[in-house]
């Protein structure tokens, strides 16, 4: 295995170890009842109890990563020429760039549930934060969301600019 891929897939364990760690350690500082949503003025007006909330959050993220390794497992299985991407003639036209395809999606997708792993980190802490001080309000922490789509959108750009990036040309 290619070491880029094992750093990918680390990247992934870790951070799923982590959000895991983070959900463990803001529940014993959560009140009985956890604020959810959040009005137009940043106050909390929906409440989930604390361990609805625990087990609720500790599913979710199994379950969403389990549901995107399984897609990358799908896609790099498809036949050749059921390949969903731009250029499927040149992805699929040898063996070695149908595994130049499958360790690209492989890395792409690991990195994609990294982000989201440490996007959701993120979340708890700032709603452990707005839970958990009196003067705290939701839109003190806008910015990290902020800076969680600008992320995710450059990471969701990337593979189909990647792909339409022209193959270089077959000498023969």
């Amino acid at each position: 295995m290619k070491p880029v891929y094992l750093l990918f897939r680390a990247a992934k364990v870790f951070s799923l170890l982590f959000f895991i760690g983070v959900l463990l350690y803001i529940y014993f500082f959560l009140p009985d009842q956890v604020g959810v949503h959040f009005n137009e003025w940043g106050h909390a007006d929906n409440y989930l109890p604390k361990s609805q909330f625990f087990y609720g959050a500790g599913m979710f993220i199994i379950l969403f990563n389990v549901a995107v390794s399984l897609l990358g497992r799908f896609l790099t299985a498809l036949p050749p020429n059921m390949l969903p991407v731009p250029h499927r003639d040149h992805w699929s036209a040898t063996a070695e760039n149908r595994n130049a395809f499958s360790y690209l999606l492989r890395n792409w997708l690991n990195g994609f549930m990294t982000i989201i792993n440490v996007i959701l980190v993120a979340a708890l802490l700032v709603l452990l934060q707005v839970n958990t001080e009196a003067k705290s309000d939701i839109e003190d922490y806008a910015w990290v969301f902020l800076t969680a789509i600008g992320l995710m959108v450059a990471w969701v750009v990337y593979l189909p600019l990647r792909l339409l990036k022209r193959p270089p040309a077959v000498a023969g």
